[in-house]
């Protein structure tokens, strides 16, 4: 025959099972599908006075909306229990990290103090992550948290 990777093997006794079990695994490692190797599509930096104007499109997108209900009205983020999140950003405590694709803005993890919020003490930090709908699911948002973390 003349097939590439072709083994003929005649069962019967003569090759060790050991060996017919290393030529099956040989032959299907050969022919088996290619994994696809999961390509980084997108660039991590830290974020910059430019990128907080979006920081009100990125909060709207990290309201949490349970499967299958409509997202609010948009005015919504600017009640001041939600946008004590973003109002004034960039301050001494502030810091940030955004994943671009092409130059495009597709995520945003951001930190900041914030005094007379609930929070634990005033050296800590409440943490915000947002990642475009459409960007979901590809890695992003692990990317951004550990570079985060990194800048924290």
């Amino acid at each position: 025959m003349n097939k590439t990777h072709w083994n003929t093997v005649y069962v019967g006794g003569d090759v060790p099972s050991e060996e017919l079990n290393e030529l099956i695994l040989h032959s299907y490692d050969l022919t088996k599908p290619k994994q696809r190797k999961k390509v980084k599509t997108h660039m991590i930096r830290e974020i910059i006075p430019a990128d907080y104007p979006k920081l009100e499109d990125f909060l709207y997108h990290a309201i949490f909306i349970p499967e299958g209900e409509e997202y609010p009205d948009r005015e919504i983020i600017f009640q001041p229990e939600i946008y004590v999140y973003i109002k004034d950003f960039g301050g001494k405590d502030d810091c940030g990290i955004v994943a671009e694709i092409d130059g495009q803005l597709v995520g945003i993890a951001w930190t900041r103090i914030i005094p007379a919020y609930g929070n634990i003490d005033a050296q800590t930090p409440e943490l915000a992550i947002s990642i475009s709908p459409e960007y979901r699911g590809r890695g992003i948002g692990t990317d951004l948290m550990n570079n985060l973390f990194d800048l924290l």
